[in-house]
């Protein structure tokens, strides 16, 4: 059996090169694509780190109390009290709390929020006014004082 020069096995060389052209393609996208998802995970574990601490933060607020919370955060003036500090083994996380009183007597506003990333370092200028940079997140609760009937009905 002879095979004829116009029966051909194999593949030609432009046909190789083609392959090895989408086979790089594909694989230099997936490579791209890998970092992408080990840095939205990073992402979510800051968050669910930064509302943890919060919530820790809010919880502890809620179990000092009412009358704690005045002592501890005094506000001067007409402002809202407040307060910050750092979360011990959580470097690079702070706290901010405000509080504000409502139009109901023995009824406290309360903001926790949580600055994580580059706010706990480094400060950045806006507008000529200095700036922490970095992300936060926010938790607002309301917080009443235990006695707050008899401060109703003494009115």
């Amino acid at each position: 059996m002879k095979i004829s020069i116009d029966q051909r096995f194999g593949f030609t060389f432009i046909e190789v090169i083609v392959a090895v052209a989408v086979l790089s393609l594909g694989l230099l996208s997936l490579v791209q694509i890998l970092p992408l998802g080990l840095k939205a995970q990073n992402r979510a574990e800051e968050l669910t780190v930064a509302y943890l601490l919060g919530e820790e933060k809010m919880e502890e607020t809620k179990m000092r109390g009412y009358l704690a919370l005045m002592e501890d955060y005094a506000s001067t003036g007409e402002g809202p009290g407040e307060g910050e500090g750092e979360f011990e083994n959580y470097q690079g996380y702070n706290w901010h709390l405000n509080w504000w009183d409502t139009d109901v007597p023995g009824l406290a506003k309360v903001q926790v929020r949580v600055l994580f990333g580059e706010s706990g370092s480094s400060e950045s200028r806006v507008n000529g006014e200095s700036r922490k940079a970095g992300e936060h997140i926010e938790l607002v609760t309301y917080l009443a004082s235990r006695n707050s009937g008899q401060i109703l009905r003494e009115e």
